[in-house]
């Protein structure tokens, strides 16, 4: 029995240790992802008129809630440049179009596009954005950027003239923001500013934002996108069955012109109206396509969560089994420390959404939580049903 323990002993002390390295990487080692810094500079206001055209593409599909919400914003921008903004009703069993028209303007028109049936091969979205992107572009007069939106994200006023502006001044392939989720409740607290940190984890900003980094990265809620670029890598055919498909899009983007920046950052800005307080909202976000992210391999499935057990769960384990004198002190030192280093690097994000300090040490949970949304992601892969969302269902692929 002795020699059980003594054993355990030794396993806790090398995990302990290897959590302590993961997290002194993260911190110092990960282009700087969790100090949540990336955002559009401020600029001075310019009296100079926009000679830049938009073309506001929104896929919606049973979003009746927030649809007139997210026009009505689009049609109050203080933009100054040809605007058009065109929804594409995907198929919607609710009053998606009514609630859309209702909300254009006698100086922005609105367009509603009734979407066609979904094409094997492609997913809805990405089919809906495609049906969108041919209607702006059909005209002689061609837009110079595509704003390509979700049907439940609110922008203030000066939002596009930020970002036309950020893009005709840097010649910048495309500009996305990522919105700012509703963190109310308890499960919006714990898991939404979890989900912004994992994400710039995944695709530090950083990174993805200089053309020397293949890495590419983008919110699909809010992508402004050159649309001579979106021609370059033969337009959205090119992206057509994918879930994810802002950063896969993203990709294509930066790939079609490698000599060109891009730039994704955090924004005040633009807000999901998307409600998250209660827990499936969160959970079936990330099942939908945490398997897909994992490129369906189940020997990837297993190094995420082994990865995130010991990055997240053993310093917990160590700390906890010190002050219970079942582990040495330097057990729970390394426990310790990882553990100040991983509310360290949260407490930027946490302080984002406005939460306590405390909630800085709400990461190991968060993460548990995660773990179960990606083993369904991958459970229901594996019946077959795929990914799931607004009444549709992706066949495993």
């Amino acid at each position: 029995m002795s020699f059980l323990t003594d054993l355990v002993s030794l396993d806790l002390t090398a995990l302990a240790l290897l959590a302590l390295a993961a997290w002194l990487f993260l911190t110092w080692g990960r282009a700087d992802f969790w100090k949540a810094d990336v955002w559009l500079a401020p600029e001075p206001a310019s009296p100079t008129a926009m000679t830049s055209s938009v073309t506001v593409v929104i896929p919606a599909r049973n979003e009746a809630e927030t649809i007139a919400r997210t026009v009505s914003s689009l049609t109050r921008q203080t933009f100054s440049g040809p605007l058009r903004i065109i929804v594409v009703d995907d198929q919607s069993t609710d009053a998606t179009a009514a609630e859309a028209e209702g909300a254009a303007t006698n100086h922005v028109p609105v367009e509603t596009v009734s979407g066609t049936a979904l094409p094997p091969g492609w997913s809805g979205k990405v089919w809906a954005m495609a049906q969108g992107l041919e209607r702006a572009t059909s005209d002689a007069q061609q837009p110079d950027y595509i704003l390509f939106t979700d049907a439940d994200i609110e922008y203030r006023p000066a939002t596009l003239d930020k970002m036309v502006r950020k893009a005709d001044a840097d010649g910048l392939t495309f500009v996305s923001f990522m919105a700012r989720l509703d963190a109310r409740g308890i499960w919006g607290k714990l898991l939404i500013p979890a989900f912004i940190y994992f994400f710039q984890l995944i695709y530090p900003f950083k990174r993805a934002n200089t053309r020397y980094d293949s890495l590419a990265a983008a919110a699909g809620g809010c992508f402004l996108v050159r649309r001579e670029a979106l021609d370059a890598m033969g337009g959205l055919a090119a992206i057509k069955g994918e879930i994810i498909d802002d950063c896969q899009l993203a990709r294509a983007l930066k790939h079609a012109r490698p000599a060109h920046d891009t730039l994704t950052t955090l924004t005040h800005d633009v807000t999901s109206l998307r409600d998250n307080r209660a827990l499936d909202s969160i959970w079936n976000m990330v099942a939908r396509t945490a398997f897909t992210q994992l490129a369906h391999s189940w020997l990837a499935l297993a190094g995420t969560l082994l990865g995130l057990l010991l990055t997240f769960v053993v310093p917990v384990w160590a700390l906890l089994a010190w002050v219970a004198g079942s582990a040495p002190w330097h057990d729970g030192l390394m426990g310790g420390a990882a553990l100040l280093l991983m509310a360290r690097t949260y407490w930027p994000t946490v302080r984002l959404y406005g939460l306590s300090p405390v909630w800085a040490f709400s990461l190991p949970g968060a993460a548990v939580i995660y773990c179960g949304a990606t083993i369904t992601s991958a459970f229901r892969h594996a019946r077959g049903s795929g990914a799931r969302w607004k009444g549709r269902s992706y066949a495993a692929g």
